[in-house]
């Protein structure tokens, strides 16, 4: 389990590993607030044991690098969907809603770079709203075309409602849309100059930064999931509609 010096202020210590910050954050503690006390000043006063931290901080470093490829290559399109749902939930949910909180409330005199600072407090906020839009948008068509591809691979539609769905929407269609689609953070990685980073960078623009470059990995990932697991897998199942509906129509 990771050492934490009860003695060191926050400040000092979210420098030396920004994941820090986000422990706190998960027990209600914001770090640019209590920068300069120390952490045993923040347990005493928040009734909260070091070993807690400690073991939250382990938990999500150890779970930041585990990713599931092999896994999700031999699973169902039921637990590729769910686990992409989920994944959705925890960006809406979690990630991104601390991300905001932290650009918005660290003040620019923070930052490095104060006219940055300003920019990013600005776009990022538009960025949320419409990566939140996207992910629903998803689930509302994509998603859900996929689960009705599923019903119809098990028989459970009528002819008519059959040749709709494959009249409806094409997954090669889905597919080209996504690949262009796939890079949503180019404009803040343009405007941070790819997250740079060096000697004079403050501890709060280290953690921001840290941040969303963890982010931009989790979405690299989660669009290789559906690029390269969910596409195959969802294209197999629209070819078998398909051929479902030409023996039945056939047979009509």
């Amino acid at each position: 389990m990771p050492n934490l010096s009860p003695h060191k202020k926050i400040i000092e210590l979210v420098d030396e590993n920004y994941t820090l910050a986000k422990v706190l954050h998960s027990f209600g503690i914001k770090f640019y607030k209590h920068s300069e006390q120390t952490l045993e000043t923040i347990c005493k006063s928040c009734s909260l044991g070091l070993d807690q931290l400690a073991k939250r901080l382990d938990e999500l470093e150890n779970n930041r690098e585990i990713y599931l490829d092999e896994n999700l290559q031999v699973a169902s399109i039921t637990v590729i969907l769910q686990y992409l749902r989920h994944a959705h939930h925890v960006f809406v949910r979690y990630k991104l809603p601390y991300m905001n909180e932290l650009i918005a409330n660290v003040q620019p005199k923070y930052f490095t770079n104060r006219t940055l600072a300003k920019d990013l407090k600005f776009i990022f906020p538009h960025f949320v709203e419409d990566f939140v839009k996207h992910i629903y948008e998803e689930e509302d068509t994509l998603f859900s075309h996929i689960m009705k591809l599923q019903q119809a691979v098990k028989g459970d539609l009528g002819l008519y409602d059959l040749y709709k769905i494959t009249q409806k929407y094409s997954i090669e269609a889905f597919a080209e849309h996504h690949m262009e689609e796939d890079d949503e953070m180019d404009g803040i990685r343009a405007l941070t100059n790819n997250y740079h980073m060096d000697e004079h960078t403050t501890v709060y623009t280290k953690v921001i930064y840290c941040e969303l470059i963890a982010f931009e990995k989790d979405l690299a990932f989660h669009s290789r999931v559906e690029n390269h697991i969910l596409f195959p897998k969802a294209l197999e199942l629209e070819k078998e509609v398909n051929h479902q509906l030409n023996i039945r129509a056939g047979l009509n």
